[in-house]
């Protein structure tokens, strides 16, 4: 079972890898099985998968850490395993960590004995993550083969860096071309758009946000109570994006204010919220594709503090759900 290691704030290159055609390491596997209609669905930690019905044996022994699926027919030799672990921080924490995570991954113990045949940036339900193709020799004198892949990214909804791997031995008797029925499971997979935090504070059931999103005064002492009394939680409202500016000295990177309501250049009222520094990525925008002044957003994000110069709640985006 694969497991974590514990992260290293340390910002590192990321290993040299070898490439290897991942057609070769298929071994002439070229039957799909992956069937949207026949898949099973699997909800991890924010993110829904949708994997093929070969895999159809849930190991007993799975928890709320890790959970693994393989075949039942006794010569096919490959599973699918998902694994957690709990990150603390934003995207752009965990985006500035990955060179060290990746690092800290292909030296892991599970790592020890393989060759790592490729290494690279991928996309896991719109998630900036990794993935790391991978052969273990034999090395118990019995001739056996491993190949696998193994990926990973960070949904700050949940709070957990979500990996999935698959691997397949030289044994399996079957002609299930696995890599390509895995990488159809990641293109597919989707972030799941219901707040996963059923306690988000919002208009109906909390007098005191409610009341800070009626000011006429967005810098009303009243905002900053809130702001202080709340670090940490999470907010929803349906607002608009009142103003987005370049993040200073870059040009991929935005400052968002958030206002409620919807958007009117001539009436505003309430507190004002803020992105900092974020990409269009990190702001988990659902149903657009791009963040400009006046689009109208369902907005989801954790408090994480009051800018006093700015008048202004800084949240970290969880979703930002256009309307």
């Amino acid at each position: 079972m694969i497991t974590y290691h514990t992260f290293p704030s340390t910002k590192t290159d990321v290993p040299d890898t070898t490439v290897t055609s991942t057609n070769e390491l298929s071994n002439g596997r070229n039957v799909s099985g992956f069937d949207t209609k026949a898949n099973q669905t699997v909800n991890w930690y924010g993110i829904e998968f949708s994997i093929p019905a070969y895999y159809d044996v849930l190991d007993k022994r799975s928890t709320d850490i890790w959970k693994s699926y393989y075949p039942e027919k006794e010569e096919y030799y490959a599973s699918i395993l998902f694994q957690s672990q709990d990150f603390a921080g934003t995207d752009g924490d965990f985006n500035s960590q990955m060179p060290s995570i990746v690092k800290d991954t292909i030296n892991g113990e599970y790592f020890k004995n393989t060759k790592i045949e490729k290494s690279e940036k991928l996309s896991i339900a719109g998630l900036p993550g990794w993935t790391i193709t991978f052969s273990r020799a034999d090395t118990d004198g019995d001739g056996v083969v491993s190949t696998g892949r193994y990926s990973f990214a960070y949904n700050m909804n949940t709070g957990k860096i979500v990996t999935i791997s698959c691997t397949f031995d030289s044994n399996d008797q079957s002609k299930y071309d696995y890599f390509g029925d895995y990488l159809k499971v990641l293109e597919t997979a989707k972030l799941l758009v219901e707040p996963l935090n059923s306690n988000a504070i919002n208009i109906t059931n909390s007098t005191d946000f409610a009341a800070i999103m009626s000011l006429k005064d967005p810098g009303d002492p009243l905002v900053q109570a809130f702001a202080e009394a709340h670090k940490g939680d999470v907010v929803e409202f349906d607002g608009c994006v009142g103003l987005i500016l370049p993040h200073t000295g870059m040009k991929t990177r935005f400052d968002v204010l958030l206002v409620g309501g919807d958007y009117n250049e001539n009436k505003g009222s309430g507190a004002y919220f803020s992105f900092i520094d974020k990409n269009f990525y990190d702001m988990k925008v659902l149903g657009a594709d791009t963040v400009t002044k006046g689009m109208d957003f369902h907005i989801t994000g954790k408090i994480k503090e009051y800018n006093e110069e700015g008048k202004f709640i800084e949240i970290d985006p969880i979703s930002l759900e256009a309307r």
